[in-house]
């Protein structure tokens, strides 16, 4: 074998181990690209008054099945008892959301860890951290969660508020 002949058996060699590493990275990419992506977060919904939630979203392109779910603290006391606890063995569907509502008045800084497994069983761990203090926004004197203009708000201007807030809830 001459020179040329090893020049040509060594970038055969090169090219073979380049497309080799493409198409490994490639598979990589698309294997994440598919797999489903939990996050839990905090979300405020302003309608007249300021609400508050923890939701719960699959952003992936992919069902995932939720296997557990804990908080470093506890949550408020309509969720105390259940602490969202309702959700494991749950699916979750590509961009389907799951919410509860949270006390104005809770205003703890936590974290929320779950983990959930994809349709081939690959388990995923994830953790949050999640800051409920409303005072940390920006909100209008109007809108403050204990705002006294609330009282005194009439049944239709409550019933605009409500559906307002519904929908608000919907389309987020």
């Amino acid at each position: 074998m001459n020179i040329t002949d090893w020049i040509q058996a060594l970038s055969s060699i090169i090219a073979l181990a380049i497309s080799t590493f493409a198409v490994i990275q490639t598979y990589k990419i698309q294997k994440d690209s598919y797999k489903p992506y939990i996050n839990v977060y905090a979300e405020f919904i302003d309608t007249v008054t300021a609400s508050k939630y923890i939701s719960i979203k699959n952003f992936g392109k992919s069902p995932a099945r939720v296997t557990y779910l804990k908080f470093s603290k506890k949550l408020d006391e309509a969720n105390e008892d259940t602490n969202m606890q309702s959700i494991i063995g749950t699916t979750l569907a590509p961009n389907q959301k799951v919410m509860t509502f949270i006390d104005n008045e809770y205003s703890e800084k936590l974290t929320a860890t779950i983990h959930y497994t994809d349709k081939r069983n690959h388990l995923y761990s994830e953790t949050f951290p999640l800051n409920l203090d409303v005072d940390a926004f920006i909100w209008t004197p109007e809108n403050l969660p204990n705002s006294e203009e609330k009282a005194e708000e009439s049944s239709e201007a409550r019933a605009i508020r409500i559906a307002a807030h519904a929908i608000l809830k919907k389309i987020k």
